[in-house]
């Protein structure tokens, strides 16, 4: 489990403070729905060409879109297909999507809370405390360097259930294979968003720095307004982490993007 960084975890039951911590995050998620695009653009998230905490705010954000369109389409099929059928089911049909809707807003909340924020946890020894990804269940949560590459490989087995499940009603009629298109529109988001998931696990326990060819996406970790820079992201930020140009900045060391334009101007 070493190899995967799964032997040092921290298990807390009821953990009230890390809940409360969550609840604090709801204005700045609802940024990344505001505008999921804020940090990396739609080319670039294609290309998966972004750092591991970028890429899950976006397809985070963008899943629950995708997760809407998913239960909206799959209640209008199940209408659609059972019209005039004596004891169709419209109360499950109803409920299913409730039920839907409420999954796709946890998925890519709590998801992005527990792999973006890393909120930090004081180890059982008495060690400092650590900014770890975390995974929270109905009473417990554990803090661990493997959530993310857990969560990557949940994502992608939700995925490909939720593909395969319908397959066992095209044959009930002629136009049940539509029963296979909303999970298949979830599915695209649930796949790019366990890949940024694995993407965050290779850069907090391998060390990895992301991989970004061609101009810099902006990294700010939900801070709205993440200008681009000439240079590469710099991989996961946790939470209290400062930005590098930040510190640049205080010293003196780095010139601030005004006097530059404003040089540019002056030469131009």
């Amino acid at each position: 489990m070493a190899a995967i960084g799964c032997n040092d975890c921290v298990w807390k039951f009821f953990d009230v403070p890390l809940v409360t911590e969550w609840s604090k995050t709801f204005g700045e998620y609802s940024e990344f729905l505001k505008n999921p695009f804020r940090a990396v653009a739609p080319a670039n998230l294609i290309k998966v060409n972004h750092g591991g905490d970028d890429g899950v705010g976006a397809w985070s954000a963008l899943s629950i879109f995708g997760g809407i369109v998913y239960a909206v389409l799959g209640l209008i099929i199940s209408i659609a297909l059972t019209a005039g059928m004596v004891g169709a089911p419209m109360g499950q049909f109803i409920m299913n999507f409730i039920m839907q809707i409420i999954t796709v807003l946890l998925v890519a909340n709590i998801g992005w809370f527990s792999l973006v924020k890393r909120p930090a946890v004081a180890k059982p020894d008495g060690g400092a405390a650590e900014s770890l990804p975390c995974c929270c269940l109905i009473f417990c949560c554990v803090s661990c360097k493997c959530v993310p590459l857990a969560y990557a490989v949940v994502v992608w087995i939700i995925a490909l259930v939720l593909i395969i499940q319908p397959l066992q009603a095209i044959g009930l009629c002629g136009a049940c294979f539509l029963f296979i298109v909303p999970p298949l529109i979830y599915g695209f988001f649930m796949i790019f968003f366990g890949i940024s998931a694995f993407k965050i696990w290779k850069e907090v326990f391998k060390g990895e720095k992301p991989n970004i060819v061609g101009p810099a996406v902006a990294t700010g970790c939900g801070v709205a307004g993440a200008q681009k820079t000439g240079e590469p992201s710099g991989g996961a930020q946790p939470i209290g982490q400062v930005d590098a140009d930040a510190k640049d900045l205080e010293k003196g060391t780095a010139q601030p993007a005004d006097a530059v334009h404003a040089e540019s101007k002056q030469y131009a």
